[in-house]
């Protein structure tokens, strides 16, 4: 029988860690099975391992002979690390801007700038590096919807101004509240002047016109309406009111910009997505209300008008991999972490895979809200928990119980290998 387990990063536990628990227990119960192990990610990062993404790029680097160097940028009070593997840059943010959890009752969380992005690249670009890929989280903790991002390309000393000088490259942001303790919005300078609007963002494409930056996306958000970002903070950090201001904000935001775009950008006509009769004529409405518009809480807005492709995590870290095994797997087996109202980003690439080749496909998560009649119309065969009993608890309470799940790995994979085993 061929299996493969395609194994994502678990709280402590590191992707390639997973993955080697896994194989090894599945070889114990079946050892004449032809085992497939590797590393996954869904884009998401888990306590103390980050989202797997390193563990993928290293899978692939090892197989082509790169050269790899661990890169430190940024400030020790935003310090990050990026992974340069040849002419290609690794830049993961899904932890360093995850958007927290609700603050505590009275406390306000400080947002983060996108200006450390834009500082990355105008490094990359500086020494060379042909391709970027840029992880970012679903919701970010920055609110500037990337404008400090276009100000630290473009605006001088990572977007810093001089004292007293007027800043027409402020990003706006949800401020820290009056005596009351409601946040309220600020409005930033530089889309509101259109034609400066217009030459900074001339000005940015031009400094990464030699990338190639491909966002990878853990999911999809939209950017506007009831599925946009401001709704979905709700749920998180935002009271309704706040969240109003926010949309608001956000979507006379997205009319400048489309206004801004250069004529001759050919970004603009990607951006030209339907038609709509007028005057009895077709014409062409500009709308950012697309799926993955939103992810980063709106940097990926910015980086598209850039020039950045959008690619979901999935299918670059899982269905790669599964379309090198020839011939196809008889069993796929997902490993991930928690699994909540929503398919992580790999888990839902190795559906569509398994559904198109006819294989049946088991999820073996941390733990997991799916119920047992949901399995079918997400391609889902089964699905085990490595720890039902916190399937609704809090990451906090979740993390302490770390110590448990390697050998809670081997168990449920031991448990599968004998169940589907043929």
């Amino acid at each position: 029988m061929r299996v493969a387990l395609a194994c994502a990063p678990l709280p402590g536990i590191r992707a390639r860690e997973v993955a080697r628990y896994a194989r090894a227990a599945w070889e114990r119960v079946r050892v004449h099975d032809e085992v497939r192990a590797f590393v996954a990610s869904d884009g998401v990062a888990c306590a103390f391992v980050g989202s797997g993404l390193e563990d993928v790029c290293e899978e692939e680097e090892i197989r082509r002979s790169l050269p790899v160097r661990v890169v430190e940028l940024g400030e020790s009070s935003e310090r990050r690390f990026a992974r340069l593997a040849g002419d290609r840059l690794l830049l993961d943010y899904t932890g360093i801007l995850d958007l927290a959890d609700s603050p505590a009752p009275g406390e306000l969380r400080h947002p983060h700038s996108s200006a450390l992005i834009g500082e990355d690249l105008a490094w990359a670009v500086k020494k060379g590096v042909r391709q970027v890929l840029l992880a970012l989280p679903v919701l970010s903790s920055c609110e500037d919807l990337g404008f400090g991002l276009l100000q630290a390309l473009v605006g001088g000393d990572s977007g810093k101004q001089e004292s007293g000088a007027e800043d027409h490259t402020k990003s706006s942001h949800i401020s820290h509240g009056d005596a009351s303790g409601v946040r309220r919005i600020t409005e930033p300078a530089l889309w509101k002047q259109k034609e400066i609007l217009r030459e900074k963002i001339t000005q940015a494409r031009m400094i990464l016109t030699s990338l190639d930056i491909v966002i990878l996306a853990p999911g999809e958000q939209n950017l506007l309406g009831l599925s946009g970002v401001a709704r979905a903070r709700t749920f998180r950090d935002l009271g309704q009111a706040d969240a109003q201001e926010l949309e608001k904000r956000n979507g006379e935001i997205v009319s400048a910009l489309l206004t801004a775009l250069p004529e001759s950008s050919p970004h603009k006509n990607q951006l030209l997505v339907h038609c709509e009769p007028q005057n009895g004529k077709k014409t062409a409405r500009a709308t950012f209300l697309d799926s993955y518009s939103g992810v980063g809480s709106g940097i990926a807005l910015i980086l598209r008008i850039l020039g950045a492709r959008i690619f979901p995590v999935g299918d670059f870290s899982v269905r790669p991999r599964l379309a090198e095994i020839s011939p196809p797997p008889d069993l796929l087996v997902y490993v991930a972490a928690h699994v909540g109202a929503e398919l992580p980003s790999g888990l839902l690439s190795a559906s569509r895979f398994a559904q198109e080749k006819g294989i049946p496909l088991v999820l073996v998560s941390e733990s997991s809200g799916l119920r047992k009649g949901e399995l079918p119309e997400l391609g889902l065969h089964g699905a085990y928990e490595l720890r039902p009993d916190l399937a609704f608890d809090t990451p906090e309470v979740r993390e302490a119980h770390i110590a448990e799940l390697p050998g809670l790995v081997e168990e449920k994979i031991a448990a599968v290998a004998r169940t589907w085993g043929w």
